[in-house]
C-alpha cells in the first residue's frame, strides 16, 4: 500500500487538481492523511528501533541501558468511601487521672 500512496504522490500535479470536484479534493485528503499516518508510524517504529540499538550497544559496553519506567496511570475502579470514621487523635496521657481528695502538709 505505501508505493501505490508513494506515486500517487510523485504524480501528483497541483495544476490539474479540480478544486471545485469535492470527491476528488476529499479523496486527495484522504490519501494524504494516510501518508502521514504511515510516516507517523514508522518514525515511532523507528524511534523504538535506535532505543533498542542504544541500550544493546550500552550493554555491550558493559554499561546499563536505558530503565524501563511503566507510566503513571490512576487506578480505573472508584474509591469507595470509608465505612468508619477514624477516631480524632488526642493530646492526653495514658495514665488515668488520679483526684487528690486531702491535702496534708508535711512539716518538718
Amino acid at each position: 500500500m505505501g508505493e501505490i500512496i508513494q506515486n500517487d504522490i510523485i504524480s501528483l500535479d497541483v495544476d490539474k487538481i479540480n478544486f471545485d470536484d469535492n470527491d476528488s479534493v476529499k479523496s486527495l485528503i484522504i490519501t494524504l492523511l494516510n501518508v502521514i499516518e504511515q510516516l507517523l508510524q514508522e518514525k515511532q517504529q523507528f524511534r523504538v528501533d535506535v532505543q533498542q540499538l542504544r541500550d544493546e550497544k550500552a550493554r555491550l559496553k558493559g554499561e546499563k541501558g536505558k530503565p524501563k519506567i511503566a507510566p503513571n496511570v490512576p487506578p480505573r475502579e472508584p474509591k469507595l468511601p470509608p465505612a468508619e470514621k477514624s477516631k480524632k487523635w488526642s493530646n492526653e496521657s495514658k495514665k488515668p487521672k488520679i483526684k487528690i481528695k486531702c491535702k496534708q502538709y508535711l512539716s518538718n
